[in-house]
């Protein structure tokens, strides 16, 4: 028995795609490329898949994880090959870029992920034809007028005395980012 963890992208049109969708994507994508997969036991045996961090629906990703337990001898299990194996049989979009194969007492995805980057683009703004600072100053402004647009709505309890609803919060960090990003460089 073999785990082998593999990076995989999800692009375009199957963003709009779910957790739940894409776990039952990649446990067809398994059986087409036929490799043994362990099951777990009871009444309903499902395949040993444990993902990372759940994607959002709509958001696109060039680096996902996923840990699968395999039947197969680790010396017999040909890793390099997976990522060509497994690709033709995922839906377009998303494609397997790596595979290796992992020591069974590794740390779990979930314990092993400690952080994530987001990059947000906002329509209208280009740092390479315009320049950083026209660009840093467009961002800020429009994260800005969203945040004055977010301060006009209500919620079904006040807020605490002095705070920012959740949303307020995250895009004052966005404008954050875009104040302080390369502050040294014009």
């Amino acid at each position: 028995m073999s785990r082998v963890r593999f990076r995989f992208n999800k692009l375009g049109k199957v963003r709009w795609t779910s957790h739940r969708d894409v776990a039952r994507m990649w446990e067809r994508a398994l059986r087409r490329a036929q490799l043994s997969v362990t099951y777990t036991g009871g009444f309903s045996p499902r395949p040993k898949v444990s993902f990372g961090l759940a994607l959002p629906t709509g958001a696109e990703s060039v680096c996902e994880y996923l840990d699968v337990e395999l039947e197969h001898d680790p010396t017999d299990l040909d890793v390099v090959s997976l990522p060509a194996r497994l690709s033709p049989a995922l839906p377009v979009g998303i494609d397997v870029s790596a595979a290796v194969v992992i020591d069974d007492r590794a740390e779990s995805l979930q314990q092993t992920v400690t952080s994530c980057r987001w990059e947000i683009g906002v329509a209208g703004t280009s740092s390479m034809s315009s320049g950083w600072r026209s660009a840093k100053n467009s961002s800020t402004a429009k994260a800005t007028s969203w945040l004055g647009l977010l301060s006009s709505v209500r919620t079904s309890k006040p807020p605490m005395p002095g705070s920012r609803s959740t949303a307020s919060s995250a895009l004052a960090s966005v404008a954050g980012v875009c104040n302080c990003r390369n502050s040294g460089s014009a």
